[in-house]
């Protein structure tokens, strides 16, 4: 998925009955969910609803990890509004899970300074 088209499906979810249900669904930063200790100790914190996307294969060769693609999108809540986003890492490789669990922290500190930045 294109960051795009992320931003097109949670724009459209906007309109529809079922709006509050679905976002109330997304886990929250530093809240609960995957995003659970992503960027808790952040203004963010509470404020931005979304769900990870990991998408990982393994390099025998190399003893490492590939990292399709590493995703944040949903919703972040500021000035009274409601905004939409999409983050995406794609291609890179990864020593272990430890490193996944880093670059998802690194998505959740951007979508914090995005938030930050409204």
């Amino acid at each position: 998925m294109t960051p795009q088209a992320t931003v097109d499906l949670v724009t459209y979810w906007e309109g529809t009955d079922d709006f509050e249900s679905f976002k109330d669904a997304l886990p929250v930063l530093g809240v609960d969910g995957s995003l659970v200790g992503v960027a808790a100790d952040t203004p963010a914190k509470g404020k931005v609803f979304a769900k990870t996307g990991t998408l990982v294969d393994t390099d025998l060769v190399n003893r490492r990890l590939l990292l399709g693609a590493k995703a944040l999108g949903g919703y972040m809540r500021a000035n009274g509004r409601l905004y939409v986003f999409g983050l995406y890492v794609n291609n890179g490789t990864a020593n272990g899970i430890s490193d996944i669990l880093e670059i998802n922290e690194d998505l959740g500190q951007i979508a914090a300074a995005l938030r930050d930045d409204l």
